[in-house]
Order: C-alpha cells, then sequence, then structure tokens
C-alpha cells in the first residue's frame, strides 16, 4: 500500500513538474517533454490500478473461502443434537448453542384499600363548662364548686348513674386589665365535667337539666357505639376486600396471593342527619362512620 501511494506521488509530481518545463521538442519523435512526462504518468497510473483489482480478488476468494469454512465446521459440529426455537426444530444443536431465558412472572402489586360502615350510637358523653368569676379566690372556687354539686344532684335525680358523671378539669386564675398598668379584676374557675348517657332518648333531658343549674358551655356531645371493636373489624374486612378487587383490575387476572399488608390509622367522624318538621334532638343524631384503610401487596 505504501508502494502504491508512492508511485501516485511520484506521478503526480512528474506532472506538476511538466507544467513548468519549458516545452522542447525531440528530435527522434518531435513530441514536446510534458507529453512524454503525462505519458509516463498515465502508465504508472493504469498499472497501480490493476494491481488493485487483483488484490480485491483475492481479498473476496479468501473471505469466502473462510466463510465456507465456517458453515462446515458448524454443520460438522452440530452432529447428533436438535434445538427449538420459534417452532422450528434445528437438527445437530449442541448444549452450548443453547442459550436458556429465564421469564419473571412475579407481579407486585401494591394497592390502597378503603371501606366504610355506617352504624347507630347507642349512647354519648356530654362536655360541658362551669365558669364563675369573682373577686376573691376562694369565693370563685367554692362557687363552681357548688355549681357543679348542684348540677350533680339534678342530673341522678333524673336518672343519671353518678359514676358517668366526672370532673374532668379544674382551674382557678387571676384575671387582669391591661391600660396603663396591670391590675387584676377577679379571679375566674373554670370546672369542666363531663356526663355519659347510656341511652340517647335522655339527650335533651340531660342537656336542659345541665344549662337550668348553672353550665354556662356545652363543648361537645361525642356519640359512642358500644360494639365498637367488632364493627371496625367488619369494616377492616371489607377494606382488604376492596384492596383484592383493585389489585385484580390492576393486574387483570384472578386469584392473586396477598404477601403483605399494613393497617392504616383514620380519623372517624360524626354526621348529623337531616332535620325533619318537629325540632327534636334525637332527630339530629347522625350514625357513626367507622372507616378503615389498608395498605396491601399482591403477588401472582
Amino acid at each position: 500500500m505504501k508502494n502504491q501511494i508512492l508511485k501516485r506521488a511520484f506521478a503526480l509530481g512528474c506532472l506538476t513538474l511538466a507544467l513548468f518545463c519549458v516545452v522542447k521538442k525531440e528530435e527522434e519523435n518531435k513530441k514536446p517533454i510534458i507529453m512524454q512526462q503525462m505519458a509516463v504518468a498515465e502508465e504508472i497510473y493504469e498499472r497501480d490500478a490493476e494491481e488493485e483489482i487483483v488484490l480485491d480478488v483475492q481479498d473476496d476468494d479468501g473471505e469466502a473461502e473462510d466463510e465456507a469454512d465456517y458453515d462446515e465446521d458448524a454443520i460438522s459440529g452440530a452432529e447428533g443434537d436438535a434445538l427449538q426455537t420459534d417452532g422450528e426444530i434445528i437438527e445437530n444443536a449442541t448444549p452450548e448453542n443453547v442459550v436458556e431465558y429465564e421469564v419473571d412472572d412475579q407481579l407486585s402489586i401494591l394497592v390502597v384499600g378503603s371501606a366504610s360502615t355506617s352504624v347507630a350510637p347507642d349512647s354519648a358523653v356530654i362536655y360541658a363548662r362551669i365558669e364563675t368569676l369573682e373577686n376573691d379566690c376562694n369565693t370563685s372556687k367554692e362557687n363552681t364548686l357548688s355549681i357543679f354539686d348542684n348540677v350533680a344532684t339534678a342530673l341522678t335525680d333524673k336518672g343519671a348513674n353518678k359514676d358517668n358523671i366526672k370532673l374532668e378539669c379544674f382551674n382557678c386564675s387571676p384575671c387582669y386589665e391591661f391600660s396603663l398598668t396591670k391590675s387584676i379584676t377577679g379571679y375566674c374557675t373554670t370546672a369542666c365535667i363531663s356526663v355519659e348517657l347510656a341511652a340517647l332518648d335522655a339527650l335533651q333531658e340531660y342537656i336542659d337539666v345541665l344549662t337550668e343549674n348553672g353550665v354556662c358551655c356545652i363543648d361537645n356531645i361525642a356519640y359512642k357505639v358500644s360494639d365498637m371493636d367488632s364493627q371496625y373489624n367488619i369494616a377492616l374486612s371489607k377494606a382488604l376486600e376492596n384492596a383484592k378487587i383493585k389489585a385484580e383490575k390492576l393486574s387483570g387476572q384472578q386469584g392473586l396471593t396477598l404477601v403483605k399488608i399494613k393497617e392504616e390509622m383514620v380519623h372517624t367522624p360524626m354526621l348529623l342527619k337531616s332535620s325533619s318538621n318537629e325540632v327534636k334532638l334525637a332527630d339530629y343524631i347522625g350514625n357513626v362512620n367507622i372507616d378503615a384503610k389498608v395498605v396491601a401487596i399482591f403477588e401472582k
């Protein structure tokens, strides 16, 4: 290859040199010197082209012989075995020629299942507050405790169980007035009480007793379900079933296996029912919604 490059460079050099030479005529053939140099260059170029063609033909023959040898070796070395690919059986295949592919058929799906069940409450707890403001701390405290005793007595007279009346918190603190200076205007005493009802029918009556005997504020009414645990377990089972349905919908397959599950804590709100024509407190008592949520992982 290097010889060919040198020869072509020499030929081009001759052509370049001939352009700058003075045209002279020989006595024998009367041809210009530039014509002789061009003829030499053409002869060298044609000879090099013929040599390249011969080399290309030899290289093709060698590659063809190598391919033929490879085919013969592949055919002769694969005798005695068979390989099936894409529905066709290839005879005389050796184990070394067999490529095994592992298909991962494990499909994992993570879903969130939720469910809710509505249950009518069968009991309630009333949270109320008593407040007094007096100039003396002891007077404020005594007045508050006196009101609490009156409320407790009135409730027991209405059939409430004494054990269901509890003093949740008690606080006595001074009250200040801020103008030019800080001054005490009195002492405020607060007592928080709770009253548990065994039956919701007495809810209106108990609230009237509280407000008529010195309770200044009804803070909250919490409704309760006696069999809360069993009702929650029912909602939990529905949540798991909901998660399974979601997983089957997503995968498009039935019979998935549950491999992991986690229970999620949820808040159970209490909703009020719609009002009726007669304004009764019992008509506004709504059902308790018991919610459950789980996070589950399924596999094929």
